[in-house]
């Protein structure tokens, strides 16, 4: 699935809150390097090819470098050059999944309620109606 992926390009935000990328992996592996980066930068991966120079969603999930990567200081090596481990992009997308899925059955549930109440209202229905034809009978000798 593509929380495994190796993002193909990364967006940040620099000291203005500007959005600049986007940049492959090693060029920001470069740059963290020479310590251009810190676990609080705002990082943005991306998954599009390089080469279409895509740009960085309105609606980004912008989050800090060290919550990407929360060993970037022991293995400061696999900071933008190892999938993330942890992307609110991702993790939204699973709650929506989450989401839809007790949707689902929480209709299903509903119907199911319909049904047997429909049912229930039925026999009451049919009984009533039994009830009334024994009173017509006795009603009638």
């Amino acid at each position: 699935g593509e929380q495994l992926a190796v993002p193909s390009c990364w967006f940040f935000k620099d000291n203005k809150d500007q959005t600049q990328g986007p940049y492959i992996p090693a060029q920001m592996q470069l740059w963290f390097g020479s310590n251009f980066f810190n676990a609080t930068t705002m990082v943005l991966p991306a998954y599009e090819p390089f080469e279409t120079n895509p740009i960085a969603p309105y609606d980004g999930h912008f989050e800090t470098l060290g919550d990407l990567y929360p060993l970037l200081t022991s293995n400061p090596d696999l900071t933008f050059v190892t999938p993330p481990e942890r992307w609110k992009g991702q993790a939204a997308r699973v709650e929506e999944d989450v989401a839809a899925t007790a949707k689902a059955e929480a209709k299903a549930e509903a119907e199911a309620k319909a049904a047997a109440a429909a049912e229930e209202a039925r026999l009451e229905r049919e009984a009533a109606e039994r009830e009334a034809a024994e009173r017509d009978r006795q009603g009638g000798g």
